[in-house]
């Protein structure tokens, strides 16, 4: 057993050494007199018990044992030896760790070899206790599948490392909350096996690109985190998400399949928010939500503008559940124009709110948020109601006639209703409105979410009447498999395919082959976005059957299009 006797004074040292020297057992004593001899020992060698005067000239007995028991690289018994004690010394020598008590009067060679043993005892069980402690600690903080740190761990860090930045510890912590993009996809199409094994491969490459001072953290599903402190630089900071980004530019293999993943991230700068970890979660909260939406496989950086965007789109999302909003909604309306003749064959009904803060707000920017909150279909039940009522007024006082047609929006939600066909019927039979003056337009990607339902309930109002167009075609999920088996009568070409034309050969070219494409279906085709004479003579040219733009109106209210557009009845 190897001992380090730590005494001034020498009569005791020498007294120690006797009496254990005296003993059958095999002892390696050295001894230091001062503290900073013995943290010198213990720094170039290893002992299983330090035998620690209470007093000592450059240091408190209790102060060592403190440093002593700090160390995590030392792991050595220490019992306290003193020529006078008090209960109250002894509690705090035993409540800073020693494993023993010793007086100097009552120094013996068998008080000292009973020291020894008990002490060793009580070490070992001490330390495989202390191990226990930190094997839970590690499970309580570790996430069971990637191995890497988890949200109970995040937490503790973020805690930690904003208190300690406040306090001018350092000098900025960078927090990036991360996601996998179309990680869903993947469970449904490959099964869970394949989608943990994502999240494992996922945590192992975030994980080659981050710096020891960073702790990386699945915070549950496929969300992640990244807690770096630093000073962070937009330089620095954009290679940093450069090389996270590199790290999936190579395709992951799961099982037999390889793919490709993309990640997105929504970053937040403590020196950008209020000083505190909640503050720091919701602003990367928030610019992770934007970086989704802005199309995925992208970086977002939080800013005030960002900030002041989530008010708004929290303050919209509460309004819409008060008891007025609908009230508040009105129908505008686009004239939509024959191609041969330029002469008005119907119109668009598109949704406007009248905000009582915000005044009068377009669809980009608050159907977003009616979508995230449920709002859409109670949105949709007014906006069809109240289209049909306006064409029924129309016709009623002889403004259009039956070659007229009013076109009008649903969402996928309400698409996905039962008996969404049905009820429409039933509004357009109340309204009194001839079934053939309405169109229905629904995107592509809306029709994908669920396409036997939807193409059931389409084909029940074609055959009543009611026509049916495909909006945004060309960006969604177009195939020749699926529009042979929509019963559609129009596709509404996207006004990206407009936008950069006539003065754009490609673009032409596409557009020409898109309106041929539809022609050859039998389908209808509306040009959107036409805002120049160009344009429409281009389009014209094309062959389209219906233009829609700027150019020939903007959305307007009902007494204002009427006004506009509709001869006065008889």
């Amino acid at each position: 057993m190897k001992l380090l006797l730590v005494d001034d004074d020498e009569v005791d040292r020498m007294t120690v050494t006797r009496l254990l020297a005296a003993g059958p057992q095999d002892l390696e004593i050295s001894a230091a007199t001062t503290a900073a001899e013995a943290f010198e020992c213990l720094r170039q060698d290893s002992f299983d018990v330090v035998l620690l005067d209470y007093r000592l000239p450059d240091m408190d007995g209790i102060d060592v044992l403190k440093t002593i028991n700090a160390d995590p690289e030392q792991s050595v018994a220490v019992i306290i030896l003193t020529g006078m004690a008090s209960e109250e010394e002894e509690r705090r020598c035993i409540e800073a760790g020693a494993q023993d008590f010793v007086l100097k009067s009552d120094i013996s060679d068998r008080r000292l070899r009973r020291a020894l043993m008990h002490s060793r005892v009580r070490h070992t069980l001490e330390e495989n206790l202390r191990e226990s402690r930190a094997r839970l600690q590690r499970m309580a903080e570790t996430d069971a599948l990637t191995g890497i740190s988890n949200r109970y761990r995040f937490e503790q860090v973020l805690a930690s490392e904003t208190e300690r930045c406040r306090k001018g510890g350092a000098d900025d912590i960078a927090l990036l909350l991360i996601d996998i993009d179309n990680f869903k996809l993947v469970n449904d199409s490959m099964g869970h096996h394949a989608g943990d094994e994502l999240l494992v491969q996922t945590a192992a490459r975030l994980s080659t690109q981050i710096a020891p001072s960073h702790v990386l953290c699945r915070l549950g599903g496929d969300e992640f985190a990244i807690i770096a402190p630093g000073n962070w630089s937009p330089d620095r900071l954009t290679d940093f998400t450069g090389k996270l980004r590199q790290a999936f530019g190579v395709p992951l293999t799961l099982g037999p399949n390889s793919i490709m993943v993309n990640i997105s991230s929504g970053i937040a700068l403590l020196s950008t928010v209020d000083s505190s970890a909640e503050d720091l979660l919701k602003a990367a909260g928030v610019a992770l939500e934007i970086a989704k939406k802005s199309g995925k496989n992208t970086f977002r950086c939080f800013s005030a503008d960002m900030q002041k965007q989530a008010q708004l789109r929290a303050e919209l999302a509460r309004d819409m559940q008060s008891p007025g909003f609908l009230e508040q909604l009105e129908l505008f309306f686009q004239p939509l124009v024959s191609a041969a003749l330029l002469t008005l064959q119907g119109a668009e009904a598109l949704v406007r709110w009248h905000h009582p803060d915000h005044g009068l707000l377009e669809p980009g920017a608050f159907l977003p948020v009616a979508r995230e909150t449920g709002m859409m279909t109670t949105i949709d039940l007014w906006g069809r109601r109240a289209a049909c009522l306006q064409t029924a007024a129309w016709f009623r006082d002889g403004r259009v006639g039956a070659e007229f047609r009013m076109s009008f929006n649903i969402c996928a939600a309400t698409l996905r209703q039962k008996d969404f066909a049905a009820h429409l019927l039933k509004v357009i039979a109340e309204t009194g409105v001839p079934p053939t003056s309405m169109e229905l337009e629904v995107t592509e990607s809306d029709l994908i979410a669920d396409f036997d339902h939807a193409a059931r309930q389409l084909l029940e109002l074609r055959n009543h009447g009611v026509g049916i167009a495909i909006d945004d075609f060309g960006t969604g999920y177009s195939s020749l498999s699926y529009l042979r088996q929509l019963p559609a009568d129009t596709v509404k070409l996207d006004r990206t395919f407009i936008a950069n034309t006539p003065g754009n050969e490609d673009d032409c070219r596409l557009l020409r082959t898109l309106i041929m494409l539809a022609h050859s279906l039998d389908l209808n085709v509306t040009a959107e976005g036409i805002e120049t004479e160009e344009q429409g003579t281009l389009c014209q040219s094309y062959n389209a059957d219906t233009l829609q733009g700027y150019f020939f109106g903007r959305p307007r209210p009902a007494p204002a299009f009427a006004d506009g557009f509709l001869p006065v009845g008889a």
